[in-house]
């Protein structure tokens, strides 16, 4: 349950922080002596880079399991967040935020793939077929099938599917 409640937190996070930085645009403009166009730059950079992440990140979550990447990533989202508050200069908060959406994408794959096993397990669950043993429980639980008619001839109207009619 723990585990829920904390990769719940992280999904809504990254969302988060791409909106959440909007209604400062213009403080942050003034704070670095630029416009408010170029800050908007980097909300432009994470949201362009948390569409794109997956695209690199789900493959690598394959070959090195989504557990590992998840807290590489997560630690590297949580690290960016820093010289995010920090920057000098509009330059380097467009880079450090663009960086930040690309690792703070990988949040939503990993949605999608507990979702993914979460609806498998609601299916097995109201078929009521267990995850393991599930040849034992098709042995056990065949349909009943009538019994078929034990002579070799066909019914009368139907004719025989062995036979090929030559023109």
């Amino acid at each position: 349950m723990r585990n829920l409640v904390l990769i719940s937190f992280e999904i809504v996070l990254s969302p988060l922080a791409s909106s959440m930085f909007t209604p400062g645009i213009g403080e942050i403009a003034k704070d670095l002596g630029t416009s408010s166009e170029t800050i908007v730059g980097a909300t432009t950079g994470f949201v362009v880079f948390l569409g794109i992440g997956p695209l690199i990140l789900a493959p690598l979550s394959e070959t090195f399991g989504r557990r590992k990447l998840y807290l590489v990533c997560f630690s590297i989202f949580a690290l960016l967040q820093i010289p995010t508050a920090l920057s000098p200069n509009a330059e380097t908060l467009i880079a450090v935020r663009t960086v930040s959406g690309f690792f703070g994408s990988m949040f939503f794959f990993i949605v999608l793939s507990f979702s993914n096993f979460h609806l498998i397990y609601q299916l097995d669950y109201r078929l009521r077929i267990p995850r393991r043993g599930y040849s034992k429980w098709r042995r056990n639980n065949k349909r009943h099938v009538p019994p078929q008619p034990t002579s070799a001839s066909p019914p009368p109207n139907r004719p025989s599917p062995l036979v090929i009619p030559l023109p």
